[in-house]
């Protein structure tokens, strides 16, 4: 079947649809033209947003290296707190140091000053002579004599005469051996050491008749 439609109807029908057409048209470009003003808005904003993300960045970044330098600012015035702390300390014991040295001269001092204030016999030097009571007896007990302390000069190295009667080493039970000991003195502070000198020892006889022994010689 088919359906007759007059002309005028069909003039009309077709301006309709041209006149839709048209609308669509301008519909599209409405659209269109929103959408470009949408996107261009968006791309507006998200190029703002970037712009305040790289200053605030920025700022971060600065931020952080203001506190990177602070730290190693406060690092290094701490360094140079205990070099300065080490320096004063140093300080301080080289003074103790000094001031004990003051103390001990002085102590040294006033010591010679005490042995020249004295009697001659507070200090007593060579040449001496001790006297060894009943040696028969401390040679039967092996025993060992110490004469009293003296000294090899005045404000010199303090010493002792020191007798085995009995020997000592290879030398025991058939010998007498001698030593000349070294005694801490109040002077040691004011004299070279180690010690070198010469030292002579007699061994007198008390008996009449008897021979005195050779001198006995050391060095040191």
């Amino acid at each position: 079947g088919h359906v007759n439609i007059k002309m005028e109807d069909a003039s009309q029908l077709l301006e309709a649809v041209l006149s839709a057409e048209g609308k669509c048209d301008e519909l599209e470009l409405s659209l269109r033209s929103q959408r470009d003003e949408y996107l261009r808005k968006k791309d507006e904003q998200l190029a703002a947003l970037k712009e305040r993300s790289g200053k605030l960045q920025l700022k971060v970044d600065s931020m952080l290296a203001r506190l990177t330098r602070g730290e190693e600012e406060l690092e290094e015035l701490k360094r140079e707190q205990s070099r300065e702390a080490e320096t004063v300390e140093v300080a301080i014991m080289t003074e103790k140091e000094k001031l004990q040295e003051i103390h001990r001269s002085y102590d040294r001092l006033q010591t010679v000053v005490e042995f020249r204030s004295g009697p001659e016999s507070a200090m007593p030097v060579p040449p001496l002579t001790f006297t060894l009571t009943d040696f028969d007896k401390m040679r039967q007990k092996d025993e060992i004599w110490s004469s009293p302390p003296f000294y090899t000069h005045l404000y010199g190295y303090k010493m002792s005469l020191q007798i085995y009667t009995n020997g000592t080493a290879h030398g025991k039970g058939t010998h007498i051996s001698v030593f000349i000991a070294l005694l801490p003195g109040e002077f040691d502070d004011l004299l070279m050491w180690p010690y070198s000198g010469e030292i002579t020892v007699h061994l007198l006889s008390q008996k009449k008749g008897l021979k005195s022994h050779l001198p006995y010689h050391s060095s040191h």
